[in-house]
C-alpha cells in the first residue's frame, strides 16, 4: 500500500479549534464547498440546558488542496538534503508539527493530522521562492535519497529523467499551494493518506 502526503490550507483560527477540539478533523477533511452545519441539540440536552460544541465553519474553495502522491519524501530530501525533520524552513513535509489528536483516535489514512501555522507557511514559502528548478535538478540524487531509504527512490531510480520529472511537477504542485496559503494568510493540515 502506498503512501501519499495531502496538504489543505487552514486559517491559523481553524488549526486552533482542530488543535483544540481534535473530533473535528473529520469535519474539516470532509467539508465540501460549502459551510458544516453542525447538528441541534438533542432532547436531553434541551430539558438539562447542555448545550452542543459546535462544529467550526470549515468551508473549502477550490485550490485549498494538494497531494503530493508518493513523491513527497524525495521532495522533501532535494529541499533539505535529509530524509528526517530538518527544523529548517524548507522542512515543511517532514516535520514535527503539533499533532491533531492522536493516531488512535484521529487517524486520517497513516496516522494524525498535523498543524502548520501560517507563519511557517509563509517563510517555507519565501524560501521555496529562492530556488529555481535547475538548482532543485542538482540536489536531485536518487543513489543517495536510496541510501538514506527515502519513500519511494527504489522506484525513481529505475528511471531517474522521468523519476526526475515526477518530483518536479509535484513540487510544483507544492510552490502553488504555498504561494496560495500564504497569499491567504493560512497555513495548512498535513496527513500522510
Amino acid at each position: 500500500m502506498s503512501m501519499v502526503y495531502c496538504l489543505r490550507r487552514a486559517s491559523d483560527a481553524s488549526l486552533a479549534a482542530l488543535l483544540e477540539r481534535p473530533d473535528h478533523i473529520f469535519a474539516f477533511v470532509e467539508a465540501e464547498n460549502t459551510s458544516v452545519v453542525s447538528e441541534a441539540p438533542g432532547l436531553l440536552a434541551r430539558l438539562f440546558g447542555g448545550k452542543l460544541d459546535p462544529v467550526p465553519d470549515f468551508a473549502r474553495s477550490d485550490g485549498d488542496e494538494a497531494d503530493l502522491d508518493k513523491a513527497w519524501h524525495a521532495i522533501h530530501f532535494v529541499l533539505t538534503g535529509s530524509p528526517d525533520a530538518t527544523r529548517r524552513p524548507l522542512s515543511l513535509i517532514v516535520e514535527d508539527w503539533p499533532s491533531i489528536g492522536t493516531k488512535d483516535e484521529h487517524a486520517l489514512g497513516k496516522g494524525p493530522a498535523h498543524a502548520v501555522g501560517a507563519r511557517a507557511m509563509a517563510r517555507f514559502h519565501e524560501e521555496l521562492s529562492r530556488v529555481n528548478d535547475d538548482q532543485l535538478r542538482l540536489r536531485y540524487d536518487v543513489e543517495d535519497m536510496a541510501a538514506h531509504d527515502v519513500y519511494h527512490a527504489d522506484e525513481l531510480l529505475q528511471d531517474i529523467d522521468h523519476g526526475w520529472r515526477y518530483v518536479r511537477d509535484h513540487i510544483d504542485t507544492l510552490r502553488g499551494f504555498a504561494a496560495g496559503a500564504a497569499a491567504a494568510g493560512s497555513g495548512a493540515v498535513v496527513w500522510f493518506g
